[in-house]
């Protein structure tokens, strides 16, 4: 069901296609570099997210991803091994048959850790479809449209962060992250087979 390919672009420090069922996302993460004097932070990395879509211009909705994907990974990147610089990270929506948002979380966290900057630990963001009042997660194309919650776990299975299409009641959402939990570790352990696989194929 997922499926990655690290180092695709040779210009990036870091980059991977990332695919959850047929959604396919390209992610390029460049820095630490310097930075405009007017957006450099004295004490931290400035972190930048840029999502194109893959037709048309950007416009509110991909503000909101750039928002949720920045506001997911930052905590991860330990910002303060470089002050008054940039890192940057270039999302590319290639395919989107749904688990759109969760895929750019993943994309954009593996395109950081191939570039080699610094963590405090790993994320997963998982996708679940609450239609038909079900818990079901990767939600396929034909769930696209549907009631749908993206939970983002890190490594110590603690919440990340949680954007969903609806209102969650208390009772649901401690469901959903259940759900989240179960299947980020999958995520995780697709991550240690494709970096074992990568390194050691050097």
């Amino acid at each position: 069901m997922h499926a990655l390919q690290f180092s695709n672009l040779s210009r990036a420090d870091g980059s991977v296609i990332f695919s959850t069922g047929e959604t396919v996302i390209q992610a390029a993460a460049y820095g630490p570099t310097e930075i405009k004097i007017s957006k450099e932070l004295y004490d931290k990395a400035a972190i930048e997210v840029i999502f194109n879509p893959k037709v048309g211009q950007s416009g509110c909705e991909e503000r909101v991803i750039e928002n949720f994907v920045r506001s997911s990974l930052e905590p991860m990147i330990i910002k303060e091994l470089h002050p008054r610089s940039s890192i940057t990270v270039i999302i590319q929506e290639m395919q989107n048959a749904g688990n759109l948002l969760a895929c750019c979380v993943n994309a954009a966290y593996l395109a950081v850790l191939d570039a080699g900057i610094p963590l405090r630990g790993s994320i997963a963001a998982v996708s679940i479809d609450l239609s038909d009042d079900k818990l079901t997660p990767f939600n396929s194309s034909k769930e696209k449209e549907a009631q749908s919650c993206t939970v983002c776990i890190t490594n110590e299975m603690k919440i990340n962060g949680i954007k969903s299409s609806f209102f969650l009641t208390q009772e649901t959402m401690e469901k959903c992250i259940k759900t989240a939990q179960s299947s980020a570790e999958n995520i995780f352990k697709m991550y240690r087979d494709g970096c074992t696989k990568r390194y050691n194929s050097k």
